[in-house]
């Protein structure tokens, strides 16, 4: 990701690209993201489940 090419020392973006890090898993030739939620009464995290490949998208006639 380009993102991690920026150099930047703010304590803050440092932890996020970290973050991203973990969560980017190269299995073959894709790469996965997971996602996740904070639940405000408990401060943990939930993991979202994203189906992508389930969004329809309008076909139109415009090319």
């Amino acid at each position: 990701m380009q993102l991690r090419r920026h150099d930047i020392t703010d304590p803050r973006w440092l932890r996020a690209m970290d973050a991203l890090a973990e969560a980017v898993q190269v299995v073959s030739s894709k790469s996965y993201i997971r996602l996740y939620e904070r639940i405000d009464e408990t401060g943990q995290y939930r993991p979202l489940s994203l189906d992508i490949a389930g969004v329809l998208v309008p076909v139109t006639s415009d090319h």
